[in-house]
This record gives C-alpha cells, sequence and structure tokens, in this order.
C-alpha cells in the first residue's frame, strides 16, 4: 500500500513531531503481533495518520547502503529537494556514516530494529528509528524508518551526526506450519467403539 501512497505535506508542530516516532513503532510491533518480521505491504498509512510526513521506506541495494523509495514531506525538507532514489546516508554528517552503516546492517541482517540519536549541525536533537521489513520473496530487504527532529532546515540542507544507539534484535519470521488434512483430525479425535452407530469423541 506504501507503494501507491503519496505522503502529504506536513503541519505537524514539534510536538506532533516527537510523537511521530513513537506513533511509527507502535503500528510497527503491532502488525508484528501476528508473528515475525511484517512485510512491506502490510503498512498501513491510515494507522500513522500524521507521522506520515516523518517517515520514509527503505531498500537495501549493498552491504551498509539503503535507497530511500519513498521520503515524506518533512524529510523532503531536510535537503529541499525530493530524496526518492537517494541513499538514507545523504542525511547523516561524513564523521558518523560509519556508525550509520553498522547500524543499518545490524538491521537488514540480524536482524534488529535501530534507534539514533540525532544531533543536527545546528545543535538541535533528533531520532532516528529503523525498523526491519519482508519483501514480496519473504527477505527483510526493505525498512521502515522515522526521523524525529525538531531542527528547522536552512537553506534547504540539513543533516546529521549519531550521538548514541540502542540496537534491539527481532526474531526472524515464524513459518506458519503445514495444515493437518481433515482425515487425520478426525482419526485423531474419534475413537471406534463397538455399538453400531456411536464413536466415542476423545478430547
Amino acid at each position: 500500500m506504501f507503494g501507491r501512497f503519496r505522503f502529504g505535506n506536513s503541519q505537524a508542530t514539534q510536538g506532533e513531531a516527537f510523537h511521530a516516532l513513537r506513533m511509527v513503532e507502535d503500528h510497527w510491533a503491532q502488525l508484528r503481533r501476528a508473528g515475525g518480521i511484517p512485510a512491506r505491504t502490510a503498512l498501513d498509512p491510515r494507522a500513522l495518520q500524521t507521522a506520515l510526513a516523518h517517515c520514509v521506506v527503505l531498500e537495501r541495494i549493498a552491504p551498509g547502503m539503503a535507497r530511500i523509495r519513498v521520503a515524506g514531506a518533512r524529510v523532503n525538507d531536510l535537503l529541499g529537494m525530493e530524496l526518492r532514489g537517494m541513499p538514507l546516508s545523504a542525511l547523516i554528517l561524513p564523521d558518523s556514516r560509519d556508525i550509520f552503516r553498522s547500524a543499518l546492517e545490524e538491521v537488514f541482517d540480524r536482524p534488529a530494529r535501530a534507534k539514533l540519536g540525532l544531533q543536527c549541525e545546528s545543535g538541535m536533537p533528533g531520532q532516528m528509528l529503523l525498523l526491519p521489513l519482508l519483501d514480496r520473496h519473504g527477505r527483510v530487504t526493505r525498512a521502515l524508518g522515522c526521523i524525529d527532529h525538531s531542527a528547522r532546515p536552512t537553506i534547504g540542507l540539513t543533516r546529521f551526526g549519531i550521538d548514541g544507539q540502542v540496537i534491539r534484535p527481532v526474531s526472524p519470521r515464524v513459518q506458519p506450519a503445514d495444515p493437518v488434512p481433515a482425515s487425520d483430525v478426525d482419526q485423531d479425535r474419534t475413537v471406534a467403539t463397538h455399538v453400531p452407530h456411536l464413536r466415542l469423541v476423545v478430547r
């Protein structure tokens, strides 16, 4: 659904901006209750509401690299341009890119959820959340991100350094068991008796 959904312009205040990260993590966690890592196609823009402008959907393209497939308006505002197709590392200052690449690999390879502390060039703090997603082949090559900050973009260029991170592994998707044939279920649950037209049900 996100592939056909366009993130709208944001009218969010700073309070709403910091609420965005929590909303994104809650939605992802809700999808995980069905078992394992959510698929990208399971994301529901309606459940994210005002967080959409702060979100990105990522595609892994190489170890430690992911390009932006969809970006919200507030994310695009950071560099004053449409970021679709660009690496997410374009938003990270050069001194912090090794840390960022390492965190990104944890998200895709372990897989794990990552929360990064951000510090923009003007000194304003923020956070970035990265959550693993499955592609249509069941591989962890997608991620849902949220950049939650109070910085005001200046001259169309705002990038961040990383001043802390929390990495938490997540369990892989649990594959459903093969269905049991109806005939086997009947045999397991009933035992024949010696009385015609009567069967003993075993519970």
